[in-house]
């Protein structure tokens, strides 16, 4: 069931624990928290992080093993289509995820990148292609970091990986008005197209995707998602759908009091 979930309340009411017990970093009191093995989960915090041993192409591409599918996920193409999506292209990042994606992607076979039938990524993009803004040697990709760039170099590499369930604390806050804006579109696109930036043509074959996302309440992002779970007293959970015929069909993952 693919479904966009916004997770609202106010400071304490239980957010962030909500989200780490569906994605079982915390284990509830009482009860159980089920989740089919076969889907794939990433949790992505409010707080950015990353691997400084690492070259920023790989800390985008992290997560996203070696496999027939690292070439459909992790190519140079869609990683940069992604960064572009999320306003990133205009900066240093684009040349430095450049420079670091030669030595990133692990060299495969023609049959492992053609393998379930995607077709195989569009040619690599040059640097000399790209905007002339050269990173200075002595200064490392993390130090040279925004606030608002490490939060969406952060949530790119959630959107690289393509899980089909992605939880999401806090994603538009340290955002402006219109980078808000642009992240709760590729949010709502990520559960209707089954991914990002990914071939359409095999959408068919790919499983749904659902996201769950905590902010504080929001008219605009409650008629965004297709499920609001408000959290206020713990006794005063309330459950409500965009579409009301869908809510018989949330109970698969609930969202009730004691």
């Amino acid at each position: 069931m693919k479904s966009l979930v916004f997770v609202s309340g106010p400071s304490g009411s239980g957010k962030t624990t909500l989200l780490r017990m569906i994605t079982s970093n915390r284990l509830p009191q009482q009860g159980t928290v089920l989740l089919p093995p076969h889907l794939r989960v990433v949790h992505v915090s409010s707080v950015p992080a990353f691997v400084k041993s690492m070259g920023l192409y790989a800390n985008l591409v992290f997560g996203v093993v070696p496999s027939p599918d690292y070439p459909i996920y992790a190519n140079q193409t869609r990683v940069l289509k992604i960064l572009e999506r999320l306003k990133l292209h205009q900066s240093w990042v684009w040349q430095s995820t450049l420079e670091d994606s030669a030595d990133a992607v692990p060299q495969l076979s023609a049959e492992e990148e053609l393998a379930d039938g995607e077709e195989e990524p569009e040619g690599q993009l040059a640097i000399e292609d790209m905007p002339d803004t050269p990173i200075p040697s002595e200064e490392a990709w993390y130090n040279r970091m925004s606030r608002s760039e490490a939060k969406r170099l952060h949530l790119a590499r959630a959107f690289i990986a393509s899980p089909e369930v992605l939880v999401l604390h806090s994603p538009l806050s340290d955002l402006d008005k219109e980078l808000a804006q642009d992240l709760a579109v590729l949010l709502r696109e990520f559960v209707e197209e089954r991914g990002i930036e990914m071939d359409p043509k095999t959408k068919h074959r790919r499983r749904r995707r659902t996201v769950f996302f905590s902010e504080k309440h929001s008219k605009e992002l409650e008629e965004m998602a297709d499920f609001t779970c408000a959290l206020g007293d713990p006794l005063d959970i309330k459950l409500t759908a965009r579409d009301k015929s869908r809510e018989a069909g949330a109970s698969w993952w609930g969202c009730s009091g004691p």
